[in-house]
């Protein structure tokens, strides 16, 4: 039986290694692999094109010194401490979600990578990388924090009194601070009451008010 996208004529060996350029080529990720001396000894586009530079340019050469050789701030990241080499003295496989590679022009880029060890006959023969440029996601992370700030600064800086309710068991969640002062209570206080405990209003009006929390589409 001749397997599927297999030519019967052709070396399973040369097939296999035709299969896996292809998924490096195809790939989104950046992938490239180095020797136990950090040397590279395959690029895939991806890494190239994130980095800046051609294949050709990065193929044969030390990568912690062309792209990964100093800190988001600026200041150098020896090669002994990276754990991109580590793999490669260690033998495990070492995830990291937030630093910066370095393009050809000069300015870095927020990543997130895996080191995984080569081995070779019981041996460590190198590293493969598979890293990923993660601006977007510290982009809206930023956007997130940003968010949060301005919320803070309205919630925290009005006059009037404002918290906020668990619509299920109707805790309080948070509050602002001129909550805390009309009512006289800490806000550790405030957290252990229910928000029956705080309102005030008019005899018929309580019904209705708790009517809509249980059931906002009423």
């Amino acid at each position: 039986m001749t397997e599927i996208g297999m030519d019967p004529g052709r070396d399973p060996a040369e097939v296999f290694r035709r299969q896996r350029d292809l998924i490096l080529m195809a790939s989104g990720d950046g992938i490239y692999g180095i020797n136990c001396q950090g040397i590279s000894t395959f690029v895939n586009p991806a890494a190239a094109r994130m980095s800046g530079y051609a294949v050709e340019e990065m193929i044969g050469r030390n990568l912690h010194q062309l792209v990964h050789h100093s800190h988001a701030d600026g200041s150098h990241f020896p090669d002994t401490q990276c754990p991109i080499h580590e793999a490669t003295r260690d033998g495990k496989v070492h995830r990291i979600y937030d630093d910066v590679f370095w393009r050809k022009d000069g300015t870095s880029f927020p990543v997130e990578y895996v080191s995984t060890p080569i081995w070779d006959g019981g041996k460590i023969a190198g590293a493969v990388v598979s890293f990923r440029d993660i601006t977007d996601r510290k982009r809206a992370e930023q956007d997130l924090r940003d968010s949060e700030q301005r919320y803070r600064a309205m919630f925290d800086g009005s006059n009037a009194a404002g918290f906020l309710i668990d619509a299920e068991t109707c805790y309080v969640l948070d509050e602002n601070k001129r909550t805390c002062e009309l009512f006289g209570y800490s806000e550790q206080h405030l957290r252990r009451l229910r928000a029956e405990d705080l309102f005030v209003g008019a005899p018929g009006e309580i019904p209705a008010f708790w009517a809509k929390v249980h059931n906002p589409i009423c």
